[in-house]
C-alpha cells in the first residue's frame, strides 16, 4: 500500500511537470518511506508538494541508500531523506541537514534512534551481547542500515567480534510482528529492531511482549522507549546545492510546522551530529573513509605530477648509468688492451734483452775459445811429436811392450781428435764450413757413446737401438760425434739427482727423414722447465756457461736437421734430432 502510494504520486508529479517552470526532485530511503516515522514521511511530502504548487512541481523516488548516493552523486536530486548517517556520509557531497525527526518520547531530536535487542526471556544463556556470538539473529531489511550500524559499533566497543551477527536471517518480507513470531518459535535466537519499533507495535496491535527481554537495556536514558545502544539524530532531509534557497526556506518552515496524527512524531532542527560522525569513523564508513583508502589507480590519480617526475628522474639516472656504463667499459676495455701492449712489449724487451745479452756472452765465448784454441794448438802438436818419437823409439826396440804400443796409438789418435777439434772452433769462430761427407748415423753414434764412456762415466749405462739398414747423412762427422756426446753429457748431470746413471739412444727412419731420439732417467720435469729448455735459455748448472744447448742447436741447424725436446715415457726430458737422409743413398 505504502510503496502503491509512492508510485501514484511520482505519476502524479511527472504530470504536474509538464507544464511547471521548476521540479524539485526528491529521494526517500526505503527504510523511512516505510519504518515507523511512515505517516510522517507521507504528510511532509504532501507539504512540500503543497508548497511548490502550483507552479512548481515535485517529483519523489524511493529508493535504497546505493541507489540514493549514485542518484546524489549523478546530480539527479534536490532533496532526500534519509537517516543522519547517510546524510553525515553525503556532506563531502554539498549535502545540508534541514531537519531531523523528534518523537514526543524523547526529549529533543539529537537522541531519538537507536536499536534495540530483544530475546526470549526464558533464555537463561542469553545475557549480554557475548552471548550471541554463532548465535542466529534476525533483522528485517526495511529497518534500515543505520540500525545495524548502530549494534556494530556496541559490539567492537565491548571488544566482541564486528560480525558477531553476520548468520542473520534475511527476511525483508516481513514485519517486526512476524520477526517475533520467529524468535518465539525459536527460529532465531535474537531480533535487532529500532528503538521505539516494539512500542508502536504494541499500541497498534495487542501483542503479547511478556516473553520478551531486552537485551543489555540502557537505563536513565531520555528517551521513554526501549533500547540496548547509545542513541542518535533521527531521520533527516536533507538539501543539495541544486535546491535553490527560496524553496529550501520554504520547505524548512512548513516541515516545521508539520504535526503527525498521531502526535508524536514531528520534525526539529537537530544541532549535534557528533555521535553519528564518530559512529560513521569507528566503523569506516564516514565521508572521508575513501581517502584514507589508497589505491594504485588512487594514487596514480592524486600524485600523478610526482610520479611523473620520479619516472622521469628514475629514466634520466637510468639512462646517465648506462651511460656511465658505456664508458666505463669502453675506458676499461682500452686500459685494459693497452696494459696488455706494455705487458707484450715488456715481454718482447726482456726477450731482447736476455738475447742481447746471450750474444755479448757467446760473443765473450767466442773470443776465449779463439784465445784457448790459438794456445791449445802448440801443446797438441809438441803431445803429437813426442807420440811419434816415442812410436819409432818403441818400433827400434824389438821386445817393446804391445799394450804400451796401443796406449800411445790411443794419446795420438785423442790428441788427433783434439787437433780436429780446436779447428773445428777456430773454422765456427771464422765462419768457414768444413767438408761434408757422407756418413753412417748408426756408426757415428756408437763411436760417441764409445769416446763418450771412455773419457768421462764407464759405468753409465746406454741403450743403443739402432736401426737393421745403414742411414747416412750429408755432415761432418766431429759435428754429429759433438752433438751426442754433449747431449749424453746433459743426461748424466741429469741423472744424477736420482743416482740411476741410464740412457737409452733409438734410431728411426721416416720416409727420408733420420730420427734420433734419446731420453734418460732423470727426476721428471714439469712444463714450465721443458718451455725454458726449449727456449734455450741459461743454463740450470752452477757451473754452466748457459751455451751448451746453443752450439748443439748451431751445429743441428748447420747439417739441415731440427732439435726438439718433449717429456719421455719416464717423465723426464726426451731430445729428438731429425737429419735428411743424403740422396742416392
Amino acid at each position: 500500500m505504502k510503496t502503491t502510494y509512492y508510485a501514484f504520486f511520482f505519476v502524479l508529479s511527472l504530470f504536474s511537470a509538464g507544464s511547471s517552470a521548476e521540479v524539485i526532485r526528491l529521494g526517500v530511503t526505503d527504510y523511512a518511506a516505510n519504518g515507523v516515522h511512515q505517516e510522517l514521511i507521507r504528510d511532509s511530502v504532501e507539504e512540500i508538494n503543497k508548497i511548490l504548487e502550483p507552479r512548481h512541481s515535485l517529483i519523489v523516488k524511493e529508493m535504497t541508500e546505493s541507489e540514493m548516493k549514485t542518484a546524489i552523486l549523478q546530480h539527479e536530486l534536490d532533496l532526500f531523506i534519509s537517516s543522519s548517517a547517510f546524510y553525515r556520509q553525503m556532506v563531502r557531497s554539498g549535502a545540508r541537514d534541514i531537519v531531523s525527526v523528534e518523537t514526543g518520547r524523547g526529549t529533543g531530536p539529537n537522541r531519538t534512534e537507536g536499536a534495540v535487542v530483544l530475546v526470549d526471556r526464558r533464555r537463561n544463556d542469553l545475557i549480554s551481547f557475548k552471548d550471541l556470538e554463532n548465535k542466529t539473529v534476525g533483522f528485517c531489511k526495511i529497518f534500515g542500515n543505520f540500525t545495524l550500524h548502530v549494534i556494530e559499533r556496541e559490539f567492537r566497543e565491548k571488544g566482541l567480534h564486528a560480525l558477531t551477527y553476520s548468520n542473520k536471517l534475511d527476511l525483508q518480507n516481513i514485519d517486526l510482528q512476524e520477526l517475533l513470531e520467529q524468535l518465539r518459535l525459536k527460529r532465531v535466537d535474537a531480533v535487532i529492531a529500532p528503538t521505539c519499533s516494539l512500542e508502536k507495535l504494541v499500541e497498534e496491535v495487542e501483542v503479547d511482549t511478556s516473553w520478551l527481554k531486552v537485551l543489555e537495556p540502557r537505563q536513565f536514558s531520555s528517551l521513554k522507549c526501549s533500547h540496548s545502544t547509545f542513541l542518535y539524530p533521527g531521520l533527516t532531509v536533507s538539501s543539495l546545492p541544486s535546491l535553490n534557497s527560496v524553496f529550501s526556506k520554504k520547505i524548512t518552515q512548513g516541515l516545521l510546522d508539520i504535526l503527525s496524527k498521531d502526535g508524536e512524531h514531528f520534525w526539529s532542527v537537530s544541532t549535534d551530529f557528533s555521535e553519528v560522525d564518530q559512529l560513521l569513523r569507528a566503523l569506516d564508513l564516514d565521508a572521508w573513509a575513501e581517502d584514507r583508502k589508497w589505491t594504485f589507480g588512487k594514487l596514480i590519480k592524486e600524485f600523478w605530477p610526482l610520479l611523473l617526475s620520479i619516472v622521469l628522474v628514475m629514466v634520466c639516472l637510468a639512462t646517465y648509468g648506462s651511460v656511465v656504463s658505456f664508458i666505463v667499459r669502453k675506458r676499461t676495455k682500452s686500459l685494459r688492451c693497452a696494459l696488455m701492449r706494455e705487458q707484450i712489449l715488456k715481454q718482447k724487451s726482456l726477450t731482447e734483452s736476455r738475447r742481447i745479452e746471450e750474444m755479448q756472452r757467446i760473443g765473450a765465448f767466442s773470443q776465449l775459445s779463439s784465445l784457448f784454441a790459438h794456445e791449445l794448438g802448440q801443446p797438441i802438436y809438441a803431445i803429437r811429436c813426442f807420440c811419434y818419437s816415442l812410436q819409432k823409439a818403441l818400433d827400434r826396440t824389438k821386445k817393446g811392450d804391445s799394450s804400451l804400443k796401443e796406449m800411445v796409438a790411443d794419446i795420438e789418435n785423442q790428441a788427433t781428435r783434439a787437433e780436429e777439434i780446436v779447428q773445428k772452433t777456430r773454422n765456427y769462430i771464422k765462419g768457414r764450413k768444413g767438408r761434408l761427407e757422407k756418413v753412417e748415423i748408426n756408426h757415428l753414434v756408437e763411436k760417441a757413446i764409445k769416446t763418450f764412456k771412455m773419457l768421462q762415466h764407464e759405468d753409465f749405462q746406454i741403450y743403443f737401438h739402432p736401426t737393421e739398414s745403414e742411414l747416412f747423412v750429408l755432415a761432418e762427422s766431429l759435428d754429429i760425434e759433438l752433438i751426442l756426446i754433449n747431449l749424453l753429457r746433459n743426461a748424466s748431470d741429469a741423472c744424477e739427482t736420482v743416482g740411476i746413471f741410464k740412457a737409452w739412444i733409438e734410431i728411426r727412419k721416416l720416409a727420408d727423414i733420420v730420427e734420433i731420439r734419446l731420453w734418460d732417467s732423470g727426476a721428471p720435469i714439469s712444463q714450465k722447465v721443458l718451455l725454458n729448455i726449449k727456449e734455450l735459455t741459461a743454463s740450470s748448472k752452477e757451473e754452466g756457461l748457459g751455451v751448451g744447448l746453443k752450439i748443439v742447436d748451431s751445429l743441428v741447424e748447420g747439417i739441415g736437421g731440427t732439435l726438439n725436446f718433449g717429456i719421455s715415457k719416464n717423465k723426464g726430458l726426451e731430445v729428438i734430432l731429425r737429419f735428411p737422409l743424403s740422396e742416392g743413398v
